[in-house]
């Protein structure tokens, strides 16, 4: 087993490679990380409620490191997730596979660079979410000599604000984590320095 995103662009070819305009569209590493994490821990309670249902087996989710961090209080299980990103980095993937739906769990702590990476070939432009209307529009002029004068609808599906140990955080539970707990959000500032310099972001 395994995740299969590390091999979504392996039947692609350099002559196929030629006839493609790649673009990413970025946001802020660590405000990333922290919505990523929400997105795990809500998606870890519908695995554990799935197997429960179904009479599966909860690995990795019944025994060890991953288990333990999961039925933890907020903050402390934010912090002691953070630790185990940093110890394991994209080794969480292959170290914790999830029978149901490796690839839509864990992956969402993994850094932007890691899935630009992923693609074999040049990416042409990299725009951010925070300016996603203005950057669309300059690529697809860039692109098509067209222009489009609407605005993007940007909607965070925030699935973390289902989870009741964020909601104890209070009504805005990521902006809790970014205040008051500094030193996991230094740690992470430090492991996305390179990310948040090229991309021209300052410190969460």
């Amino acid at each position: 087993p395994g995740c299969s995103l590390r091999f979504g662009y392996k039947d692609m070819t350099e002559e196929t490679q030629q006839n493609v305009t790649s673009f990413a569209i970025i946001r802020h590493p660590v405000e990333r990380f922290i919505s990523g994490y929400g997105t795990i821990m809500t998606r870890l309670q519908w695995y554990v409620n799935e197997c429960t249902r179904n009479g599966d087996l909860l690995w990795p989710l019944d025994s060890g490191r991953l288990a333990q961090i999961f039925r933890m209080e907020e903050p402390r299980r934010f912090r002691r997730f953070v630790d185990l990103f940093l110890d394991q980095g994209d080794n969480m993937i292959e170290n914790f596979p999830f029978h149901y739906f490796d690839c839509g769990v864990l992956p969402h702590a993994l850094s932007q660079t890691w899935f630009m990476n992923l693609y074999p070939g040049r990416i042409h432009y990299v725009g951010k979410i925070e300016n996603a209307t203005n950057d669309i529009a300059w690529l697809i002029r860039k692109v098509t000599g067209h222009e489009i004068n609407t605005s993007l609808p940007i909607v965070n599906k925030n699935e973390g604000a289902r989870n009741a140990k964020f909601r104890k955080l209070g009504p805005n539970w990521k902006d809790y984590i970014l205040k008051q707990e500094r030193e996991s959000i230094e740690l992470l500032n430090n492991f996305f320095s390179s990310e948040l310099k090229v991309f021209g972001y300052l410190d969460a």
